[in-house]
């Protein structure tokens, strides 16, 4: 059996949700999910053939692009997720179609209370799960735990240039009960989280400054990206978790080594 990826998807209030099964993706409109419940027995029988936690991506902000999907799911597949085993794996596409100084409101207020109600769902399927955030996905994983604290569930968590300042992870409590369980890849060349920092200056991007103190928080700063396999990764250092092959060797051996 193959990886297989279930993809979450939220418009305003209406939320699609799907898998992606021989190039084919079934989509069943929200309420008719919670009521059918087909989008998560899907999930339950193939999760009960894996020998491993279910795994949760949080996407970054625009980043809900069938291009970019697929390139994330293609470097998942080939060089995070385990050769020899099948993992089931569900893609949160949270997108909000906002300017980005307001994306953290509707976040909060709107995806947030939609989004632990699949989470809940996804608790029961799995006693334990894997959860990988990218850039704002981050910050979407940060408030979902603050509304709705699951991070007992939660078997490994990797945040890969996190949209989050360093006092989220000295001051929230779910990222020190955490602490021994995550791994952050962050850098200070990152222009994109720079340029964000700039925009919302009330987030105190301290991941996105020039002086990351790389002892407040659990991880490393990423500097080489010469084998960058991106002109966007070379030079944005953002999408350096499926771009960059040393981070995904080490991701892949924090889950799985």
């Amino acid at each position: 059996m193959k990886h297989a990826h279930f993809y979450w998807y939220m418009r305003g209030h209406q939320i699609s949700q799907g898998r992606l099964a021989s190039e084919t993706l079934h989509w069943l409109n929200y309420r008719q999910a919670l009521e059918q419940t087909v989008f998560f027995e899907s999930i339950r029988e193939l999760q009960q053939k894996s020998s491993h936690p279910l795994v949760m991506y949080f996407h970054g902000y625009m980043a809900d692009f069938i291009p970019v999907n697929l390139e994330i799911t293609r470097a998942l597949d080939q060089f995070i997720l385990p050769e020899d085993s099948s993992v089931v794996c569900v893609h949160i596409q949270w997108q909000a179609f906002s300017f980005y100084p307001y994306v953290h409101d509707w976040m909060q207020k709107t995806c947030i209370p939609c989004l632990n109600e699949v989470i809940t769902e996804l608790m029961g399927l799995s006693a334990k799960v894997d959860v990988l955030g990218h850039s704002m996905g981050s910050s979407l994983l940060h408030y979902s735990l603050e509304n709705q604290d699951w991070s007992s569930h939660i078997h490994k968590c990797v945040l890969a240039a996190p949209e989050l300042s360093f006092d989220a992870f000295t001051s929230s409590e779910h990222w020190i009960k955490m602490m021994d369980r995550v791994q952050v890849f962050a850098t200070n060349g990152d222009l994109t989280l720079t340029l964000a920092s700039w925009i919302k200056r009330d987030l105190k991007l301290g991941l996105a400054t020039t002086a990351v103190d790389e002892e407040n928080f659990p991880g490393e700063v990423v500097r080489d990206f010469s084998k960058d396999e991106l002109w966007a990764g070379k030079y944005f250092r953002h999408r350096y978790f499926y771009t960059h092959p040393e981070v995904r060797s080490k991701i892949h051996a924090f889950y799985y080594g």
